[in-house]
């Protein structure tokens, strides 16, 4: 199974693009260990300044994979309802040492709308909309990860539990929008 994940840099830019469009761009296990290891690679490198998360056919990402998910359960997902990928992935986010950014156009979902408190500037299309299904099931705190909401969040934290419907002002500080 490939990771879904397509790894590039452009002028200093480490571009982590999600490319399952059959999918929805959903995250498998391969999807986290590949962002998992792109995120430590750039920060290493002296070629990249910044991590750019990118979309693609105009969906962000629909989270996880359910039937990968479900798999791993199934396989242990090592007692702790994450699968080893997973939670390595959200604890790496805080840890990140160079800028990250997202652009979101379409559906952004659960681990796609938690991305963003980790990232230093979100932009995001009038088209974008926001879900967080974790919310609804009470399931926040394990899918917030380790350690808290990371260092980031007190300087540009922004949350829509609800699908934004239509273009509105967005609080400066918080995001932005096209």
């Amino acid at each position: 199974m490939t990771s879904g994940i397509e790894i590039s840099i452009q002028d200093q830019v480490q571009i982590i693009r999600f490319a399952r469009p059959e999918k929805k761009n959903a995250f498998t296990a391969a999807s986290y260990t590949a962002m998992t290891e792109a995120l430590a690679a750039g920060d290493a490198s002296g070629d990249v300044a910044v991590h750019l998360f990118v979309g693609s056919e105009r969906v962000f990402t629909a989270g996880n994979d359910i039937g990968d998910f479900l798999a791993s359960a199934e396989a242990g997902g090592g007692g702790q309802g994450l699968s080893q990928p997973v939670r390595g992935f959200i604890r790496a986010l805080p840890r990140v040492q160079k800028p990250m950014i997202a652009a979101v156009d379409g559906l952004a979902v659960g681990i796609g709308t938690t991305l963003m408190f980790h990232c230093d500037l979100v932009y995001a299309t009038p088209e974008a909309s926001f879900r967080t299904p974790f919310v609804d099931l009470r399931l926040d705190r394990a899918c917030l990860g380790h350690g808290g909401w990371g260092t980031r969040v007190p300087f540009n934290c922004w949350f829509w539990v609800n699908r934004c419907r239509q273009p509105r002002r967005v609080r400066p500080g918080w995001s932005m929008r096209s």
